[in-house]
């Protein structure tokens, strides 16, 4: 992406994490964006399963099993004025239809299903979710992908930003129940501690091109060594 970052080249294998480390302006965060079609490529090819994906906006990526929770839930991430339901299902039409409309018993079975799997604390999931504490915010952008069965790839920008510690908890179990389903996380963590912890593998970001990949399967770097890498 010009101006943000350039020859970035890595591997994302089904059911693994790649972390991304990085300063702010280090060009981690457009990356994420870009790898979901929401900012726009100069150049370079992304590959799904092996073959060349036109991703040039967000609908495109979706369509290609590629999902994304960006930093900014309250306004990027959920609708708030819609119901917990809705938000739910935003994602997912296509699975929901009865030929031209919307099959609103399935959409409500599929919404309650994933609520109490994700023990949203809602009151119900017609409340609007802008209503939600910020942890069960997340936990309803992150069913928005989860309810798609074809889901390849999450992107993950700050999951655990701004959340207590018992809801950083239960995030933390679901990015490794996406990697045991067989999904590829790309994640950008709040803390180097986090990032170390959920991921098998870290690309380390500066200026806008990696300056380090460390594979943990083999060796896991320091927070020093990749601070060092960073600055």
């Amino acid at each position: 992406v010009a101006g943000s970052f350039s020859d970035v080249t890595f591997d994302l294998r089904a059911g693994e994490v790649v972390g991304v480390a990085g300063v702010e302006g280090s060009g981690r965060e457009a990356l994420c964006r870009a790898l979901y079609g929401a900012a726009e490529i100069a150049s370079g090819e992304i590959e799904i399963d092996g073959r060349p994906a036109r991703i040039s906006e967000c609908a495109q990526a979706v369509a290609q099993g590629i999902g994304y929770v960006p930093s900014e839930r309250r306004t990027e991430g959920i609708i708030g004025g819609l119901s917990v339901k809705k938000n739910i299902s935003l994602a997912n039409l296509n699975a929901m239809q009865n030929g031209p409309f919307i099959d609103l018993a399935k959409e409500k079975a599929l919404a309650t299903e994933w609520v109490e799997r994700l023990h949203v604390r809602t009151p119900s999931i017609d409340t609007q979710a802008g209503r939600l504490s910020g942890g069960n915010q997340q936990k309803v952008v992150l069913a928005k992908w989860l309810v798609n069965e074809k889901l390849k790839v999450l992107i993950l920008d700050h999951p655990m930003r701004g959340l207590d510690v018992g809801a950083k908890a239960e995030i933390f179990a679901l990015i490794g129940s996406l990697a045991n389903r067989g999904v590829g996380v790309v994640l950008i963590a709040d803390t180097l501690d986090e990032l170390l912890a959920l991921s098998d593998k870290i690309l380390v970001m500066r200026d806008g091109r990696v300056s380090a990949t460390y594979d943990l399967a083999d060796a896991v770097p320091s927070q020093l060594q990749l601070i060092e890498r960073m600055v």
